[in-house]
């Protein structure tokens, strides 16, 4: 048996599905609903906004769109939000797509990660997890989110998930790193 890089393998299989139209990856938005207030975001809307809830996917509606992109051959998707972890039962909509052998992405801001949360992404391990970082101070990061203490939230769900070993925690942000990649790296590994 020949070993495949998982790159190599990625490439191979989207070049062979576009040609067939097959949907090999897709992108969820699980809510438009956020605890953050970030100054370039059109995603934020209030946490208890009843009208965002009411417009949100069912879990059953959910559910049946899982049944539907994994019969037509999606293998790759994308959680993303508002923030994923704002939906009461996202772990339900999340295990049921890792049930159906979806290799998921998660994107998150992190603040309302808890050690229950992160005990079962390390039992449903994603493919990755991605962190919004806005800054390496908390003055820059809770100036960007509009919520003070918002850095030190991030960078507890980033010890929780460290202490869980859960895939390929790294960064991100919309804006481009000015510095090193190798320093937002430290900052990163400080927290394990």
């Amino acid at each position: 048996m020949n070993d495949l890089s998982y790159s190599d393998f990625s490439g191979a299989l989207h070049q062979q599905s576009a040609g067939r139209r097959i949907p090999a990856s897709g992108t969820v938005e699980l809510t438009r609903r956020c605890p953050l207030s970030c100054v370039h975001c059109y995603n934020n809307l209030p946490m208890d906004d009843s009208e965002a809830r009411s417009r949100e996917l069912t879990f059953d509606e959910h559910r049946r769109i899982l049944d539907e992109i994994t019969e037509a051959g999606c293998l790759w998707l994308l959680y993303s939000g508002g923030e994923t972890l704002a939906r009461a039962d996202f772990l339900e909509i999340y295990t049921y797509a890792k049930q159906k052998g979806l290799i998921i992405t998660l994107f998150t801001n992190g603040t309302l990660l808890t050690a229950d949360i992160a005990d079962h992404l390390a039992e449903w391990r994603p493919f990755s997890i991605e962190i919004t970082l806005y800054g390496r101070t908390p003055q820059t990061h809770d100036g960007v989110t509009g919520v003070p203490g918002s850095y030190e939230q991030c960078m507890r769900a980033v010890r929780l998930l460290r202490e869980r070993r859960t895939p390929q925690l790294g960064p991100r942000g919309p804006f481009r790193l000015t510095r090193p990649r190798h320093l937002w790296v430290n900052l990163f590994a400080g927290y394990g």
